[in-house]
């Protein structure tokens, strides 16, 4: 299933103006469907136990887009994925570049990151916001 780069990027708009939540609620996901999740954020995938949760940004030199750069830069994110049934988490490491992870039976892309980079601005690492893809492996 293809959605549109506009519903993409106005499905993770609206994720990035969410307010900040003190104990992260999961959303229930479904495989293959884009989803938006926030620093912190959890997700469960719809029909298994398999939990997600936007661990924590590894690197971000993203070009801000009020300056002009040789090299876009990259965002590296780790996204832990948490099967459930008393077995160990495993951490997935994500990035613009085209690194994708697989876990538990899933494969998962990272395909968008928000907010972009401002240098006239002061940057808040909490506002990041990612919108992900868990394609189930057959």
């Amino acid at each position: 299933m293809r959605l549109a780069p506009a519903i993409l990027s106005s499905v993770l708009a609206a994720a990035v103006a969410l307010p900040a939540l003190a104990q992260p609620v999961p959303v229930e996901v479904i495989a293959g469907v884009p989803f938006p999740l926030r620093v912190g954020g959890e997700a469960a995938i719809e029909g298994t136990s398999i939990r997600l949760r936007f661990d924590r940004v590894t690197g971000d030199s993203r070009c801000p887009i009020d300056v002009m750069c040789v090299w876009a830069g990259v965002f590296e994110m780790v996204l832990v994925v948490d099967a459930g049934g008393g077995r160990p988490a495993t951490e997935v490491t994500l990035d613009t570049l085209g690194q994708e992870g697989t876990a538990s039976g899933f494969h998962f892309v990272l395909l968008e990151v928000k907010p972009s980079r401002r240098a006239s601005q002061p940057f808040d690492a909490a506002t990041y916001a990612v919108l992900l893809r868990a394609d189930a492996i057959f």
